[in-house]
């Protein structure tokens, strides 16, 4: 050995799936975005949209899935592993999640009608002072 430390990574991150999403509005339950599975020391991030949006999750030893839990904001989400020993080493994992808000209008009140229905007036007049002039 040259004096030089060397990092083996047998291949670069493996590909996992990304899942989860779903519909958001405002006062709902907030969403995850989920990883089938990850590896050991692989930095692990999610963008929406394209930017880095949260933290990073670190892949422990024996992997297992990961979630980026209570996602409010819609749009369309992706993962990239990073294996940060070796710069640039960057992996995208398959697939996206969409978070998505279909907002409803509520229903129209109907108006009611009263045009040519005749209703008895109850009006009471009381003057005062009594006696008065006008």
């Amino acid at each position: 050995m040259n004096g030089q430390a060397t990092i083996a990574l047998s291949s670069p991150p493996m590909v996992f799936t990304v899942s989860g999403g779903g519909t958001y509005c405002p006062g709902g339950t907030p969403r995850s975005v989920n990883l089938s599975n990850s590896q050991k020391g692989v930095h692990y991030r999610l963008y929406r949209n394209g930017v880095a949006t949260g933290a990073v999750i670190t892949g422990v030893e024996g992997g297992g899935p990961i979630s980026f839990n209570n996602l409010t904001t819609t749009g369309t989400y992706t993962i990239i592993a990073d294996f940060l020993p070796i710069t640039g080493c960057t992996t995208s994992m398959s697939g996206s999640a969409t978070i998505s808000c279909t907002l409803t209008k509520p229903a129209e009140e109907q108006p009611v009608i009263t045009k040519g229905v005749r209703q008895p007036l109850n009006i009471t007049i009381t003057a005062y002072p009594n006696p008065s002039e006008n």
